[in-house]
């Protein structure tokens, strides 16, 4: 495979760099932890096929980012409350959610809590040897086809209605859970992909935004009173969300006080620790007889597909997303690490047929390395592969029967048909930390310091 590598777009620049990856610098995420059985309406977990680890990955990875157990839960028609879904024009119609069905998440309706998830999720990360980055959803809106959605929390507390309740809530939730999770938990995003929460600053009025700065401020002033090495995560943000970052960076972090601070003066860059996005490309073109379209007519496990997918320049549209993403963080301020929590080998999710499985092995390890070295060369950190339970996204095949308590249209049908993508992304990583590219130049990439480097968070805390 590495001398076929050698060739792609992106790779030489790589082996000019100087990077010295180590596991530390690769992580999963999923929407659900794979040792957890399916929910049911009832809130319990009563399946009996759980989805299945990617045993391929032990070893390689330093990390697992975590979507579930949230603190909403999930809407009973199938769908988180965090999901992304950011694509959508803010001016479509604002409303608030009242009433339907959930299944449970960590904050239940009467104020108590639910820890269950959390405990399996923090003990299988550390059987697995990884550190847990947990994104707890509390946006607090969706989108649900046709309009913006505010949710209030489980607890009945809507922001936009009565802010001091809200957060009075808000801050005894997390006070809870990092007593529950403490340093188990490595690192905490409070929001998912909330770009059109920040455009709702200009389609509806102030305070959107800033709801997002005062949630980090409340978490980092939780964090240091109990003195934990828990790290505060930007809310990330996805693709071409440029503005959005600095927006949040720059966004009042003024609101209700915790231990005599209130935030006044302070904005969201003051209460992190890393600053994340979502290097999510625009690269599957489905232009009438492009290459996504010739993926789309192809076999699973083709060589077609691998034919297809060149002209999809997933290198060269990451690196470009990266450096649009790290010039608006500069000009917001930041100067910290940046991480990439979440992204794969697609720009375009349930609009047909193709995913990364019509690729065979071979192609799926190439693809893969071009996000990969697009990522670390784009001056990110942390590389955190959707690994993922929805075959649109990454390893899981759409075949097979609906495991017991899944609603049909959901994901993990066949959870163990996985082994060929783990196969391939566990490859990638192998030759990432194989120790080639030390004493390396950085010829072209003036973000890096001169001479080689390890990749290494600037907090000094991850590795």
């Amino acid at each position: 495979m590495l001398q076929t590598l050698r060739a792609i777009p992106g790779y030489a620049e790589f082996l000019r760099s100087g990077l010295a990856l180590t596991p530390a610098n690769f992580g999963i995420k999923y929407v659900r932890w794979p040792y957890d059985p399916a929910v049911s309406a009832g809130g319990g977990l009563t399946s009996s096929v759980p989805s299945r680890w990617q045993s391929e990955l032990d070893g390689r990875i330093g990390w697992i980012r975590a979507f579930d157990p949230s603190l909403h839960g999930r809407y009973a028609g199938g769908s988180f409350v965090q999901v992304g879904m950011t694509s959508e024009a803010s001016s479509v119609p604002y409303g608030r959610m009242e009433g339907g069905t959930w299944y449970q998440g960590m904050l239940r309706a009467d104020g108590s809590y639910d820890w269950s998830k959390l405990d399996l999720l923090l003990a299988s990360a550390q059987a697995k040897g990884c550190r847990v980055l947990m994104s707890i959803g509390a946006q607090g809106e969706y989108y649900d086809g046709t309009r913006h959605t505010e949710y209030p929390l489980p607890t009945g507390e809507y922001r936009s209605l009565d802010p001091d309740a809200y957060y009075a809530r808000w801050i005894k939730f997390l006070d809870a859970l990092l007593d529950r999770g403490g340093d188990r938990i490595a690192g905490i995003e409070v929001a998912n992909e909330p770009g059109k929460l920040v455009r709702r600053n200009t389609v509806i009025g102030p305070g959107w935004t800033e709801s997002l700065s005062i949630k980090c401020r409340i978490l980092k002033q939780l964090v240091r009173a109990k003195r934990l090495q828990t790290l505060v995560v930007s809310p990330p943000f996805q693709g071409g969300e440029y503005g959005e970052v600095k927006a949040f960076l720059t966004a009042s972090a003024a609101g209700p006080a915790l231990y005599g601070v209130d935030g006044t003066g302070s904005v969201g860059r003051d209460w992190i620790d890393v600053c994340a996005h979502h290097l999510y490309g625009n690269f599957a073109d489905r232009a009438a007889g492009g290459s996504t379209a010739a993926i789309d007519a192809a076999g699973f496990n083709d060589v077609a597909a691998d034919a297809a997918y060149p002209a999809n320049t997933t290198f060269a549209d990451i690196l470009a997303k990266a450096a649009g993403v790290r010039s608006n963080a500069i000009a917001g301020g930041w100067r910290g690490p940046l991480w990439n929590t979440e992204f794969n080998c697609t720009g375009s999710v349930g609009t047909s047929a193709w995913c990364p499985r019509k690729l065979t092995q071979s192609g799926f390890e190439r693809v893969i390395m071009q996000a990969m070295i697009g990522s670390f060369l784009g001056g990110f950190d942390l590389a955190v592969w959707y690994a993922a339970d929805h075959p649109a996204l990454g390893l899981f095949d759409n075949t097979g029967s609906v495991p017991v308590g899944e609603p049909a249209d959901w994901y993990f049908k066949a959870p163990d048909n996985t082994a060929r993508g783990a196969a391939a992304l566990a490859s990638v990583i192998g030759i990432l930390t194989a120790g080639e590219f030390a004493g390396g130049r950085t010829d072209g990439y003036p973000w890096f310091a001169s001479g080689a480097r390890p990749l290494v968070s600037k907090t000094g805390v991850f590795i």
